[in-house]
């Protein structure tokens, strides 16, 4: 029998101890970036003053950096102090949200889960109880009729918040907190904060929930809601923003320079902006796409890591448009539910009222007989229910009534929301009179304000959006 070529057995074993090490070392490495100072700072200052909030919400898109912000996060509120001889205080505990095994999260095993964590295995009954056995969390089956409840046994639950009292903790970070409403009812949602908010309340220790756009329905519920939570975007970087771009380049070198390989840093930062694509944008996609490249790049014992290295990792068409869709998707979504509350934005811009004192201000029982004449005189007289005020009549061609004074577009342009959204740019020039004014969303739709027809004089120098042939493209200022 004819035998066939075998490849090296070698292929496929892991990767000797040695290239092992570099390779965990760089997938160790976090780079500090911009959009991860800025949400660790505004999650701790938080976490140090809460004002009465009960819960914290970051939100980011997949793979933008979130669980490795949970993870600084974690690390900085328990590193030890000089002051205490080396004792680490338990600051934070940080939980890996499980996803559900059933259609309900299954808050049981979360308490289990936490109590583990902070090295709490049995609690006070007439009996020791193991908080790992399964048999002894077994909860009472509800009459038939009844809409089944999360699974939860209170035992448990008075456990796991007097070991969070004992510990003196600040707070409990929750990453991939989006399992926690994953149901179809719509109530889940609002169940599950009162019930996170509930927790706070009994113990004192913040809850921060930091996961994708799902979690988006935690914010706003309702008014009680709104108040005792704050929430936090953890956004990508855009290629329309300058700094973004930068901010990104500076993130890209950083992570090239960890390589421990050769690496042509000037050849492959000339190419910067087919990495920003690459990863739409996320550090965290970036950072996974060159962990992928040295592998192969360790595996094929070469002692430069190449741009086909690089090439041969990126995250297939399928997945990157998948991933790209929905972070514009949440993006939209969060920025407008961000941009509500324009109304006191406006207001606090207005300027001071105060009202004009008159000089010397008199009584009205002191007014004189004459002064009493001379107001009686500059009063309107009173006219009958029904007559109209008196008015001049127009002279020429008069505008018929009712005829408003803007131009005659008004229909829903045929502009990306998301685009829209994306560039920071909301004057867009009407492709009916060329006057440039705000657009705004109406609908899921953008739509030109209602704005008089431009006159003679040109159109000024500003960004906007304009209708060139079909396309709606962004005319950026000149400079």
């Amino acid at each position: 029998m004819e035998e066939f070529a075998h490849p090296s057995d070698d292929l496929n074993d892991p990767l000797p101890p040695e290239p092992q090490a570099l390779l965990d070392r760089f997938k160790a490495y976090a780079v500090w970036h911009p959009r991860l100072l800025q949400v660790r700072t505004q999650v701790l200052d938080t976490i140090w003053e809460p004002a009465d909030v009960a819960f914290v919400v970051v939100c980011g898109p997949s793979g933008v950096g979130k669980s490795k912000l949970a993870e600084v996060l974690t690390r900085r509120l328990n590193t030890p102090k000089p002051e205490l001889n080396g004792h680490i205080p338990r600051r934070a505990l940080l939980i890996n949200t499980r996803p559900p095994d059933g259609t309900l999260f299954h808050r049981t095993d979360f308490y289990q889960k936490g109590l583990a964590l902070l090295g709490k295995t049995t609690f006070d009954r007439r009996i020791k109880v193991d908080v790992t056995t399964a048999e002894h969390m077994v909860e009472k089956k509800r009459p038939k009729g009844k809409a089944t409840g999360y699974p939860d046994n209170p035992e448990v639950r008075d456990a796991y918040e007097e070991e969070l009292r004992l510990q003196a903790l600040r707070t409990v970070i929750l990453d991939e907190a989006q399992h926690l409403i994953q149901s179809g009812d719509d109530k889940q949602p609002k169940d599950q904060l009162n019930w996170i908010k509930s927790m706070t309340t009994e113990t004192g220790v913040l809850h921060v929930l930091i996961g994708t756009y799902d979690l988006l329905p935690f914010c706003n519920l309702d008014g009680q809601m709104a108040r005792r939570g704050s929430e936090f975007h953890f956004a990508r970087y855009h290629m329309e923003d300058e700094n973004d771009c930068q901010a990104f380049r500076n993130a890209y070198l950083s992570l090239l320079k960890q390589i421990p390989l050769n690496v042509d840093h000037d050849i492959l930062m000339q190419r910067w902006w087919y990495f920003f694509e690459g990863s739409i944008g996320c550090i965290g996609i970036l950072k996974q796409w060159l962990v992928r490249a040295l592998y192969r790049a360790l595996r094929e014992e070469s002692a430069e890591l190449t741009r086909a290295h690089l090439e041969q990792s990126v995250l297939p068409d399928a997945k990157w448009e998948r991933m790209r869709a929905d972070a514009r998707s949440g993006e939209a979504e969060f920025q407008y539910a961000d941009g509500q509350n324009s109304y006191l934005s406006n207001l606090a811009s207005m300027p001071t009222f105060v009202p004009k004192q008159p000089d010397d201000p008199a009584p009205p029982s002191t007014l004189s007989p004459k002064d009493v004449t001379a107001e009686q005189k500059t009063r309107k007289p009173k006219r009958r229910v029904g007559e109209p005020s008196p008015r001049r009549d127009q002279v020429g061609t008069a505008q018929a009534e009712g005829e408003a004074a803007h131009c005659s577009f008004s229909v829903p342009i045929q502009l990306e929301v998301v685009r829209w959204l994306e560039s920071t740019v909301q004057e867009v020039q009407c492709p009916t009179c060329g006057s440039v004014s705000k657009a705004r969303l109406k609908e899921q739709s953008v739509v030109i304000a209602p704005h008089p027809p431009r006159k003679s004089r040109p159109v000024r120098n500003v960004s906007r959006w304009m209708l060139q042939g079909t396309e709606w493209v962004l005319v950026q200022k000149k400079e």
